[in-house]
């Protein structure tokens, strides 16, 4: 009886447990309100390893004990959930590691630091510029690998004459050349800025000049002189130069203006050779006198610039001065004036209209008895060096030169009245071969602005002394020397 009791008991329980777990199984396929995932927690269940089912459980053993804070921001609730539950993970992970595989080192982020591509600005700032280098360094080792070795002779300026530099061949770097030049024409480096060149080989109907201004320029020379060099092997040539040209375009006076030379009309003029624009000899005077005559009008009876509207601007002192000494340079011609004369011309012309267009003063001769003779004083050796050393022949030393033999021949004109006034003054106690100290103020005030000038100073002429020579001479100087 207890035994089949017991079996229908048994077998009652088994019948009502069957269905409740069929049921459990059929409805949880329907229910609505099982958890899911959000896509944060999918992304990282999957990188970290994790199934679904764990991380579930990961998210509900948190809000069951309270570590989920009501207040917190979702956000930072899903960040936490995956750092605790990556924490967890890695501890089992290393726990359940073999031996073998403990040598094995976790990768972090900072293993890949060292492996991140870095930017160097300057390089890129720099391609550009090495670019263009490279191309002039294979542009010239394309040269030396085409070009036979052959000597160059240059004719280089030297003062104001010229000299040969030698010891450059077709192999010669550019910056070898260009400290060699310096060196041969005692100059620096820094002044070399401005040079251009003219193969002696080119016709001669060719005056026009190249500019040197760096390494492709000096290419293009090089490979110029080897064809002509491979077009005449063989054949009886004359020997064949290059000749180069210094082209330094400002020129500093005392004033401390700097003044351009060698440009004219917006162009460049060409530095002709010592021989075609200078005479035999180059010191100033005879520099001078050249430009007076190729400048020489018979209208004005001087050295004077036709305009383009037919007036003529007569050349001063001060013109003279500055053509000479750029001409002694080689930076202008005896034919052409400067353009640093031709920019003022306009201002200056205008100036010497106004001065023609005033009435002209009687002039002013001294009251000296007409039976007084007047010593003559011909032009010394001391006038004539003078003359010499200052460089032009200036409205002082021409009075020096001609003014005693003009007194000679033509007495001073004057009035009835002063004539009667002089003959019944009484005669000067000093004699009248020696000039008054008085008279020779403002040429002593002169000379020694002379020897303080910038360029006349650097002879040392001491023409300071020339003042107590004409004084004894009894020569004197009323008029105003610009300098």
């Amino acid at each position: 009886m207890d035994i089949a009791a017991a079996e229908q008991l048994v077998a009652f329980q088994h019948q009502g447990i069957v269905p409740r777990t069929v049921q459990h199984k059929h409805t949880s396929k329907l229910t609505t309100s099982q958890p899911h995932l959000t896509l944060d927690e999918q992304v990282f269940a999957g990188a970290m390893g994790i199934s679904k089912a764990e991380m579930l459980k990961q998210r509900e053993y948190e809000r069951q004990y309270g570590f989920e804070d009501s207040l917190s921001d979702p956000e930072e609730e899903e960040t936490s959930a995956r750092l605790s539950t990556q924490q967890k993970q890695q501890s089992r992970r290393m726990k359940s590691i073999s031996p073998a595989q403990e040598s094995i080192r976790s990768l972090d982020i900072d293993d890949f630091e060292d492996s991140r591509p870095v930017f160097n600005d300057d390089e890129d700032n720099d391609s550009e510029t090495s670019d263009g280098g490279d191309e002039v360094q294979k542009a010239w080792n394309n040269l030396v690998g085409s070009v036979e070795k052959f000597n160059i002779v240059f004719e280089v300026p030297y003062k104001t004459s010229q000299r040969n530099l030698t010891g450059i061949t077709s192999h010669t770097t550019f910056v070898v050349f260009i400290d060699e030049l310096a060196k041969r024409m005692e100059t620096r480096l820094s002044l070399l800025s401005n040079i251009s060149y003219l193969p002696s080989y080119k016709p001669k109907t060719r005056t026009t000049d190249v500019m040197l201004e760096g390494e492709e320029d000096w290419i293009i020379l090089i490979r110029d002189a080897w064809d002509h060099v491979r077009n005449t092997r063989g054949k009886k040539t004359k020997a064949w130069t290059i000749r180069i040209f210094d082209k330094s375009p400002t020129e500093t006076t005392g004033k401390g203006k700097e003044k351009d030379g060698g440009i004219k009309n917006g162009k460049r003029s060409i530095v002709a050779a010592p021989s075609d624009q200078l005479p035999a000899s180059d010191s100033d005077a005879d520099i001078l006198v050249a430009i007076q005559g190729k400048n020489h009008c018979n209208a004005c009876q001087a050295a004077c610039y036709v305009l383009a509207n037919g007036d003529h601007y007569r050349f001063d002192d001060e013109d003279m001065n500055t053509w000479v000494q750029l001409a002694s340079r080689h930076q202008a011609t005896v034919n052409d004036p400067p353009s640093c004369i031709l920019t003022r011309l306009g201002e200056k012309l205008g100036h010497q209209k106004r001065r023609s267009a005033l009435p002209l003063p009687p002039p002013s001769v001294p009251s000296l008895p007409p039976q007084t003779p007047i010593a003559s004083a011909p032009a010394t050796d001391a006038i004539t060096q003078a003359m010499t050393m200052v460089g032009t022949v200036t409205p002082l030393l021409a009075m020096l030169m001609n003014g005693n033999r003009t007194r000679d021949h033509s007495p001073p004109r004057t009035s009835s009245s002063k004539r009667h006034r002089a003959d019944s003054s009484p005669a000067p106690a000093s004699s009248p071969s020696k000039a008054s100290p008085s008279k020779n103020e403002e040429l002593l005030v002169w000379l020694p602005k002379v020897d303080a000038d910038v360029e006349r100073g650097k002879r040392n002429a001491d023409y300071t002394r020339y003042g107590d020579i004409l004084a004894e001479k009894g020569i004197h100087w009323n008029g105003i020397w610009v300098l």
